[in-house]
């Protein structure tokens, strides 16, 4: 159940890479540019912003080394209860192992390469997922924590891996969570070690738009069957 469960996440995320393409605001395959070094300085923050999201915007995670940064295909899936007024929000993103990417000879940085990955066909996709899983109850933030899950232990030398940040800047559209799919807003991340695409990209930022589903836990990606 769970493998149909990623496989379907990625059968979706492959439309909605089309999607994104056919946009003339947003791209997948993201240009390398430089950053405005103000990035740099860096305060936690949580606030509420109703800026509307669009269901593009969501479709999109942007990891960054904070000199250039490149986009690859999200998920956002969100799981609420009413009588804690909680709300887990996980982005669902993945990317290829070297072994996959030689494979479809594609050995550059830019974001083709996991267009490239997506296009696979799922039985014989090799790389690692990541949950990125944020925790909000009332007006606190729990909890932001990167579970990392590898068909192979190519990264690290591990096939399950999980890391918290406590420094953080994200906007949601409202703190009363009693119907998930009315809750949007972005994210704007430091990690404490690389994400994992390329060297040192610490800096990982994007725009949720909640649907009801749910969440996986810990102990449910720890165990999951990619192939």
């Amino acid at each position: 159940m769970k493998t149909i469960y990623i496989l379907t996440s990625l059968t979706i995320l492959l439309g909605c890479e089309k999607n994104i393409k056919g946009h003339s605001d947003y791209k997948l395959d993201s240009q390398e540019h430089v950053l405005d070094k103000s990035e740099i300085t860096f305060k936690s923050t949580f606030t509420i912003d109703t800026s509307k999201v669009s269901y593009l915007q969501s479709l999109t995670q942007i990891v960054s080394n904070s000199e250039i940064e490149r986009s690859i295909g999200a998920l956002c899936y969100c799981e609420k209860s009413v009588k804690n007024n909680t709300i887990k929000i996980q982005i669902i993103s993945g990317i290829p192992n070297q072994s996959e990417l030689d494979s479809i000879g594609i050995v550059d940085n830019s974001g083709g390469k996991i267009a490239a990955f997506m296009a696979r066909d799922l039985k014989d996709i090799s790389g690692q997922f990541k949950f990125l899983t944020i925790q909000i109850k009332d007006e606190l933030i729990e909890s932001i924590e990167l579970f990392s899950k590898s068909t192979e232990p190519e990264y690290n030398g591990q096939h399950f891996k999980k890391s918290e940040t406590n420094k953080y800047q994200i906007a949601i559209s409202k703190m009363h969570y009693s119907i998930a799919s009315d809750i949007f807003g972005s994210y704007n991340l430091r990690l404490n070690e690389d994400f994992g695409y390329f060297d040192n990209d610490t800096v990982v930022s994007g725009h949720f738009l909640c649907s009801n589903w749910k969440v996986l836990k810990e102990e449910e990606i720890r165990e999951m069957k990619l192939n």
